[in-house]
């Protein structure tokens, strides 16, 4: 399968072994999604739906305390076939 990883100029600098995004191209995916506090919750449906469109994935947000307090969203994708 192809592997593509996606970091764009312009975010916070990559860590050591790590990559922003990385796509594993296939026949199925999985989009898991983490927020450091609950009172982010509209602004992760606001970005769904610009990012998503009218799809509606199933999905399950875990909220919990991220590696750096200024990050909000931590969004974590899969593909396998």
């Amino acid at each position: 399968m192809p592997v593509t990883k996606h970091n764009p100029v312009g975010l916070f600098p990559q860590y050591r072994c790590y990559s922003h995004a990385t796509e594993i191209h296939g026949d199925s995916r999985l989009l898991r999604t983490y927020l450091a506090d609950p009172r982010h919750d509209e602004a992760n449906v606001r970005m769904r739906v610009k990012y998503l469109g009218d799809h509606e994935p199933s999905s399950t947000v875990v909220c919990c305390q991220l590696l750096d307090p200024k990050w909000k969203p931590e969004i974590e994708a899969m593909a396998a076939t």
